[in-house]
């Protein structure tokens, strides 16, 4: 049985977070002008954190800032007055909570202020009752009432403008790019961190439940992923071409994998994009979106 991925793998800069309480089954959410939260949210905006990594030199304990989707410029914070509350910002020293993971996949978010020794030593965390109300952070430890189920939907990360790279699961060492200097503008799974493997994102149907985009090349602009007329991969499609655009499926580990809107459409086939553990591109109309070669994860360079 493969191991179990840490449940700190996608807590990068830009990515969306649900906090999905372990104590009220409901998500940690701002309810009120006041920027008070509960843990009796669902999915939407006012449940979703916007993870901004602070420190990441302990890669199993990054300390982060969370700004809420729904009210830009308020960051979850355990406050002076000892409170939890969205109503930090992005500055503000209350907002930098430490990221802890458990075994069984959890996290808890425990405050650095509180813990650093200039205020004391306390282990304070965020925390919600079985009732879904907030829970006195001062009382609050890493037991149930503290642990939070992360959710990650890359499709939530994914904004018009960004630029950002795919890492496929079957080649992680690795991220897509087209072939440098190759004219038919292929692609591989073998770029680093250069313009070759970066990706410009326009979301052009932002529905809920499977968005679709189109990816340009920021080293050859004007040429964007595409899976052909003739069912072949490459990076040599343009803005208005059909073969360019692609649904984004969204898995639970928080990767996602890229399906063909045309062919879709056409023929109703589920042709996606992926990679061999060489680096090489396979077949798209072979894949299955929850394969490892053809599922990716998305990180945001701005």
């Amino acid at each position: 049985m493969a191991a179990q991925a840490s449940p700190l793998t996608h807590f990068t800069q830009g990515r969306v977070v649900i906090f999905k309480s372990v104590a009220s089954g409901g998500s940690l959410q701002v309810i009120d002008e006041k920027k008070n939260v509960n843990g009796k949210g669902t999915d939407s905006a006012a449940a979703r954190w916007v993870v901004y990594v602070i420190d990441a030199k302990d890669p199993n304990k990054p300390l982060c800032r969370f700004e809420n989707v729904a009210n830009p410029g308020h960051f979850l914070r355990i406050s002076a007055d000892k409170k939890t509350d969205s109503c930090g910002h992005k500055a503000g020293e209350y907002t930098e909570l430490f990221v802890v993971p458990h075994a069984n996949g959890n996290v808890s978010l425990q405050s650095r202020v509180w813990g650093d020794g200039r205020y004391g030593t306390s282990d304070w965390n965020v925390g919600v009752m079985p009732n879904g109300d907030v829970k006195d952070p001062t009382q609050t430890g890493k037991g149930e009432h503290g642990q939070f189920k992360p959710i990650f939907r890359a499709s939530l990360s994914m904004k018009t403008g960004r630029i950002v790279q795919l890492r496929c699961h079957a080649r992680p060492s690795h991220t897509l790019r087209i072939a440098p200097e190759n004219k038919d503008k292929d692609v591989e799974q073998d770029g680093g961190a250069g313009e070759w493997a970066q990706w410009k994102l326009t979301v052009t149907n932002d529905n809920f439940w499977q968005p679709t985009i189109q990816l340009e090349n920021i080293k050859v602009t004007g040429h964007y992923l595409r899976i052909t007329d003739g069912k072949v991969l490459n990076g040599a499609g343009h803005s208005k071409g059909e073969f360019t655009f692609f649904h984004v499926i969204d898995h639970p580990d928080g990767s996602f994998s890229l399906r063909s809107e045309a062919w879709a459409r056409k023929e109703e086939a589920s042709y996606h994009v992926g990679f061999a553990e060489n680096g090489q591109k396979k077949d798209p109309t072979q894949l299955k979106a929850h394969e490892p070669h053809a599922k990716f994860d998305l990180l945001i360079l701005s």
